[in-house]
């Protein structure tokens, strides 16, 4: 029985950057462009073109060939006559024409077997892009999310920064009038400083982070982009307690990483009846028609037989059937079935493998899941108790019950809390997209 849980996190990503409400890019935006701009899906596009080619060409295979030939031959000296076959001292001009067709009747079902081979393949291509999409996407909301989180930390950086430099003009006037000490006062400008650098430092991994998701979208580098960075207070979390088996087959339905491989699998089959079909004998047919024209040059006596009598007097037909029988070739079929044989356990073995890693994957992920969204719940009531206490400590000092240093590490404390409060449901929000794509949900959706 599925158990519905709700948890409310207190988001706190909030901060100084502004934002501009018609251009925000949220997660969903930010997948879909990169799919669509990709150049490693681009690449596997024409991978799949080059599949449904084979297929055409495989298709095409079980139909007979035709050949149409013609050439045109100069015989000079002492040549034979085309009409008395003699021999005779004259220079002619020749003209031969002819079409071919053949047929193969039996080969062991090798053109069957490679019809099937490229069918496959042609199904495995669309399943591998489907593959590509999937890791495109996946990568893309990684990389959006380290954003926010970035993003996340530099605004509690920030804000500290602020409490501090408050906390040091209060010290400094009351310094000025001797009611604090030199003590508190380099104190807290060594507060200052440090949280400048902090603010700095975080800065430039934010940059960072906004380089590598424009670089993972395929976006130009040089170019803005406004993110949505899920600025709120209340958030509430809806999870029910996913059954591991249910999801594991919904998995395997869906996820095109196991298809691939029982598509290898069937492709290493068809590839092994390919190569014991050499060793039986193949039998053909084949049929054509050939015709010819001849006239001597420099000029003959004699009225010689014009183009159209030619082509119809030497028209000529023939139809055959060949047989092939394989006897030996040093072994070559035999080690070739051997090894096509091996990569056919291969493929099975890898298949299984396959398995049993989706089988993990989905495991992990729902045990991922549960433990974020324990966090939140904890780092919710984390940061409610430091926020009290850091407010409390704040009254203290203004009235001088409490240390700069006592300040300081209630401030620090409520700012680790507060890190630990975004970096939970950003990898809730993370996690739960990724077992709802387990569960059959689209990564990207289209508009």
């Amino acid at each position: 029985m599925k158990k519905m849980k709700i948890v409310v996190v207190s988001l706190l990503i909030i901060g100084s950057f502004s934002l501009k409400a018609q251009s925000v890019w949220d997660v969903d935006e930010c997948m879909r462009y990169a799919v669509e701009n990709s150049l490693e899906a681009r690449k596997q596009e024409l991978l799949s073109d080059d599949a449904k080619s084979n297929l055409t060409e495989a298709t095409l295979a079980f139909l007979p060939s035709l050949h149409a030939s013609s050439g045109v031959s100069a015989s000079f000296g002492r040549s034979v006559d085309p009409e008395t076959n003699s021999y005779i001292n004259t220079s002619f001009l020749g003209n031969n024409i002819g079409v071919n067709s053949g047929v193969t009747i039996f080969d062991g079902l090798r053109n069957l077997n490679g019809f099937r081979v490229a069918k496959v393949s042609k199904l495995r291509e669309e399943m591998v892009s489907q593959q590509v999409d999937n890791q495109i996407a996946i990568q893309t909301m990684s990389a959006y999310y380290k954003v926010v989180f970035a993003y996340g930390m530099l605004s509690i950086a920030r804000d500290e920064l602020k409490d501090s430099k408050k906390n040091h003009q209060k010290i400094e006037v009351q310094y000025e009038i001797g009611l604090s000490n030199i003590g508190d006062l380099t104190q807290l400008e060594s507060q200052v400083s440090q949280g400048e650098y902090t603010v700095i430092n975080l800065e430039g991994v934010y940059d960072k982070a906004l380089v590598e998701l424009k670089n993972q979208m395929y976006y130009p580098l040089s170019s803005d982009l406004d993110l949505d960075y899920l600025a709120g207070e209340l958030v509430a979390l809806l999870r029910a307690e996913e059954d591991a088996a249910a999801v594991f087959a919904t998995a395997m339905e869906v996820l095109p990483d196991y298809k691939i491989s029982q598509a290898n699998v069937a492709v290493a089959k068809y590839n092994l009846s390919s190569s014991r079909a050499r060793l039986f004998p193949s039998l053909s047919a084949n049929g054509s028609i050939s015709t010819g024209y001849n006239t001597a040059l420099g000029g003959v006596s004699g009225n010689q037989p014009s183009y159209k009598t030619q082509f119809k007097d030497k028209m000529g037909q023939s139809i055959g059937v060949s047989i092939s029988v394989p006897l030996f070739s040093g072994l070559s079929r035999q080690k070739n079935i051997q090894r096509s044989r091996n990569a056919y356990k291969r493929a099975q073995i890898d298949s299984q493998v396959k398995r049993r890693e989706i089988e993990k994957m989905v495991i992990e992920a729902l045990i991922d899941l549960q433990s974020y969204e324990k966090q939140c719940d904890r780092s919710l009531k984390n940061v409610e108790a430091n926020t009290i206490s850091y407010k409390t400590t704040q009254m203290k000092f203004d009235e001088g019950l409490s240390t700069v240093v006592d300040l300081q590490v209630v401030q620090t404390n409520l700012s680790k809390a507060k890190v630990e409060q975004i970096n939970a449901y950003l990898n809730y929000l993370m996690q739960s997209r990724v077992v709802g794509f387990y569960k059959g949900e689209q990564l990207v959706t289209y508009k």
